[in-house]
């Protein structure tokens, strides 16, 4: 682990996990559909945990993950400086490129110049 568990989760929220709120945790497959026109994937590349989430839209399918930093990432084939597998970073972008026409990624400060007001479709 790059985190130690307390920093990650705090023990209060996995106490609620664990418990109270057991019976509404749905824990998702590497592949699954969340809900009509909402379907995920997992990507690793960034770290173990990171999936890659598609929305259908009126503009057409839009990709959303943190495995990809920036816009470069995918348009430019530039990888992460900060990765755990370059084999996943590039089954990822081929998998995205497939899968969506607009993609997201979550650490990109251009996003709101591409999509002003934040608009995506």
């Amino acid at each position: 682990m790059h985190v130690p568990r307390k920093l990650r989760i705090s023990d209060e929220t996995l106490r609620y996990l664990m418990f109270e709120g057991h019976e509404r945790v749905r824990l998702l497959d590497d592949e699954d559909q969340i809900m009509p026109g909402l379907d995920c994937f997992w990507v690793g590349v960034h770290h173990r945990s990171s999936m890659c989430y598609v929305v259908e839209t009126a503009k057409g399918r839009v990709g959303i993950s943190d495995c990809l930093f920036k816009f470069g990432n995918l348009e430019e084939g530039e990888p992460l400086g900060i990765q755990e597998s370059l084999e996943e970073y590039h089954n990822a972008c081929k998998r995205i490129k497939r899968q969506a026409e607009i993609f997201i990624p979550l650490y990109e400060p251009d996003v709101l110049k591409r999509f002003p007001n934040g608009k995506i479709a």
